[in-house]
């Protein structure tokens, strides 16, 4: 049998006919089509622990590998037409008389000539299924993603605190160690939150945490609603204030983790695992609220939105708090108001949520582990979406001393963000700006 009868043989044999194309570029299909799939699978391995935990992170784009050929006395320029189609950077229509018509992209091509082979031209071309977008896709609310992980993340912690009560609560000294620096840590924060409470919206967090001090005892041996009314209190401190201070409720946060970090630990073991899950409790409650004030803060200063009423949850009771902040970019100094900021928060903050990461990862806190890498990652991701939407900083320096309010006209040709240019400069006195020392000037337009 001669090699055009198999050949001929090979292409009469698939049905309905062999006949294909590709941007309207016909070929026939022989010897074999191969499809395949599966699935984005992620594992994820823990120290000290011998299995792991496998993530679908959904399906693989579908492959296609199509043999064809091209006969014909001008089966080279069949050739270089097709190849052509291939070279094309956009999907397109791939017409298959096994799989219909479908929307694909390019991803190899081989084309094989032969000298036994005259009139040929023999390709091996590789496929994966393209989307038509034919609409806009879904934009995700990033603040509230964030929200929800947070959510999430704080139960984890206080799951994983639970069970470590769960190994010290028939020891009579380990409950006392565990209570003092129980207490020790209500302290820092009432001491925190009175040297606030000079500011609007904290006199009623100072009530509360002052009522948490002295059932201590009592919400000790309920260690799930002990971590959920501190990590309560936390989210109250960056919605709290009047107009201006959400700077100082965030350097607050910043001191009560520094505080809880340095809290010595018990020489006794069982309490001491018992006093780090407490502390990393607190210290990842904090950094997350952080996490979310600075992207809450982006998005105000994208949007110019407004706040307002808050309420927080303590102890079961609902606390409402008097924020008395006006329309943002008056009076208020947001941590986050540049591109420059933005990236510096970020790299702050990513850092120190990945030490926390490490942290829990030792405890075998595995849920925990998960939910925190998750918002982590999250965080980032909206804070550089932030990052490109948000004005750049550059720095000015006045010749002679005059005041703020020209410096800025003359930077920028509008006055009206004074406040904001004052507040973020931390100028004493603006009528009399120094010169020679730089002031920094946002860029709004």
């Amino acid at each position: 049998m001669s090699i055009w009868s198999t050949l001929w043989d090979k292409i009469t044999a698939q049905p309905p006919t062999g006949k294909g194309s590709f941007r309207g570029v016909p070929f026939y299909v022989i010897d074999d089509s191969n499809q395949s799939g599966g699935h984005r699978i992620v594992k994820h391995m823990f120290p000290g622990r011998q299995t792991g935990k496998v993530e679908n992170m959904g399906a693989t784009a579908d492959e296609f590998s199509v043999f064809c050929v091209l006969i014909g006395d001008n089966y080279l320029e069949q050739k270089e037409t097709l190849i052509a189609a291939l070279r094309e950077p956009e999907p397109a229509d791939l017409e298959h008389p096994y799989h219909g018509s479908l929307y694909v992209q390019v991803e190899t091509w081989n084309c094989r000539l032969s000298t036994q082979e005259q009139r040929i031209a023999m390709f091996q071309l590789t496929f994966s299924i393209a989307e038509k977008d034919e609409s806009p896709e879904a934009e995700i609310d990033g603040e509230a993603e964030l929200l929800d992980q947070n959510a999430s993340l704080l139960d984890a912690i206080a799951n994983d605190v639970a069970d470590a009560w769960d190994t010290i609560n028939a020891v009579a000294a380990d409950i006392e160690a565990v209570v003092t620096f129980a207490t020790n840590v209500v302290n820092n924060i009432t001491n925190v939150i009175t040297g606030l409470s000079s500011l609007g919206g904290f006199g009623s967090l100072l009530g509360t945490v002052q009522g948490l001090q002295g059932a201590i005892g009592n919400l000790i041996k309920s260690p799930k609603k002990l971590i959920s009314n501190l990590t309560n209190l936390f989210q109250g401190f960056t919605s709290s204030g009047s107009k201006g201070s959400k700077p100082s409720t965030q350097r607050a946060l910043r001191s009560i983790i520094v505080s809880v970090e340095n809290m010595p630990l018990s020489e006794r073991p069982a309490a001491a695992r018992m006093q780090e899950s407490i502390r990393s409790a607190v210290i990842i409650s904090a950094l997350s609220e952080l996490a979310q004030s600075a992207v809450s803060d982006a998005g105000d200063i994208i949007r110019g939105r407004k706040d307002d009423v808050v309420s927080v949850v303590i102890d079961d009771n609902v606390v409402i708090l008097d924020t008395g902040r006006e329309e943002l970019l008056t009076n208020d100094h947001p941590l986050v108001e540049t591109l420059e900021d933005c990236e510096r928060i970020a790299d702050e903050l990513g850092d120190e949520l990945a030490v926390e990461y490490v942290r829990v990862a030792d405890a075998f806190w595995f849920n925990t582990i998960l939910r925190l890498q998750r918002l982590r990652l999250t965080f980032l991701e909206q804070m550089k979406k932030a990052a490109a939407a948000l004005p750049d900083a550059r720095l000015v320096t006045p010749n002679i001393t005059e005041p703020a309010l020209v410096i800025l006209y003359r930077a920028t040709g509008d006055s009206t963000s004074i406040s904001r240019f004052v507040q973020r400069n931390a100028l004493r006195h603006p009528t009399f700006v120094r010169g020679g020392e730089p002031v920094e000037v946002i860029d709004d337009k």
